[in-house]
């Protein structure tokens, strides 16, 4: 991957190479912290249909959920098993992570940013080089 930013920044010198490769990590990180965003929710959506399941398994089936309550596209469920999140669960699990002690939202949230402006700065100093 590092090749094919080289190749697309023509980077010739030495600096310009070590700002590329700056990039593509700085991108890999950025794309990382997309993939612990949605393991976090899956894990909280984990969590909520454990819990759905006790309660049906101790009191016998609940009731169906109401017709209007859309459900997500099959490619955005989460967990992998049981019936896509609707848009208020995902609310209730992205309640319950921002409640964590931990503050892993807050935390990810300054990494994303830091990542961010590191990856413009990045992109400004490539572009001075590149206007010699």
């Amino acid at each position: 991957m590092a090749g094919r930013f080289i190749a697309d920044y023509d980077a010739e010198t030495a600096v310009a190479r070590e700002l590329v490769l700056r990039l593509a990590s700085l991108l890999w990180r950025l794309r990382r912290i997309i993939a612990i965003e949605t393991d976090l929710f899956q894990i909280q959506a984990e969590i909520l249909r454990d819990r759905r399941n006790t309660v049906t398994t101790m009191h016998g089936e609940l009731p169906d959920r109401a017709p209007e309550v859309l459900t997500l596209a099959e490619g955005d469920r989460l967990g992998g098993n049981g019936p896509a999140l609707s848009p208020r669960d995902l609310t209730h699990c992205f309640l319950r992570l921002g409640n964590l002690d931990s503050g892993a939202f807050e935390r990810l949230g300054r990494y994303n940013a830091a990542l961010w402006k590191q990856t413009a700065q990045t992109l400004l100093l490539l572009g001075s080089i590149r206007r010699r």
